[in-house]
């Protein structure tokens, strides 16, 4: 769907996405599990008219005590025409039960202004039982870049800037030249920085995974990784 608004009447194939859970005891083999949903998925999207009716997709999950998992994913709100971010709790990690969406993205000249999708929740290494979430957000003008949430409890989330914390390439012929999303940060912890992975199509037809590296301890400022090509 990217950054362009669905016209009215419009049937897209494929868009009832739902959201299913896999087993495994070694990492390698995988079975199905059947969840409660008659299609096997673990929860249905919404009713007609509710924020999630046309899908639920894209889970980031966290496990934030003994008996508390938290998933929260991603939908289109057709009625505000942004993409949400909503929650779901469980207390085994199998079953689960919608609480609502928490996040619809900001306004004016904010980077997730049109809302914000794909996500990665992390615990905030600052904060006792904090959490950070990088969020895909898009503008006003449909351009995708990561910009940054933060919550001390997993519930209630504030946008640390307008600014996206990491964008596309302002050089036309840059392989990330535009549109960035699907972020994925994993900690380094001898050095307590963070490196944060994305993705992008590019503006020019190129695809392929970037890496940016944090300054340090600090998790909102990111310089991209350029490797170097071997001479030959």
């Amino acid at each position: 769907m990217g950054g362009k608004e669905v016209p009215d009447g419009t049937t897209i194939m494929g868009l009832r996405m739902r959201i299913g859970m896999a087993l495994s005891f070694d990492g390698v083999h995988w079975t199905r599990f059947e969840g409660d949903h008659h299609s096997g998925a673990l929860f249905d999207v919404g009713q007609q008219g509710e924020w999630d009716h046309l899908f639920n997709a894209w889970p980031s999950v966290i496990q934030h005590s003994k008996n508390d998992f938290r998933m929260y994913y991603n939908s289109f709100d057709p009625s505000t025409k942004r993409f949400c971010i909503g929650l779901a709790r469980s207390q085994d990690g199998i079953k689960w039960t919608k609480t609502g969406k928490i996040l619809e993205g900001g306004t004016g000249d904010a980077f997730d202004a049109r809302g914000c999708s794909r996500r990665c929740v992390i615990a905030d290494p600052n904060t006792e039982g904090g959490y950070l979430m990088y969020v895909e957000g898009i503008d006003s003008a449909g351009r995708h870049s990561i910009g940054l949430y933060i919550s001390p409890d997993g519930f209630k989330w504030e946008r640390t800037s307008d600014k996206p914390v990491l964008a596309g390439s302002d050089d036309e012929d840059a392989w990330d030249a535009g549109s960035i999303g699907s972020p994925w940060v994993v900690p380094i912890n001898e050095e307590g920085s963070c490196r944060l992975y994305y993705s992008s199509g590019g503006d020019q037809g190129s695809s392929g995974i970037g890496m940016a590296t944090s300054l340090g301890k600090d998790w909102t400022t990111f310089v991209k990784y350029h490797a170097s090509v071997p001479k030959s």
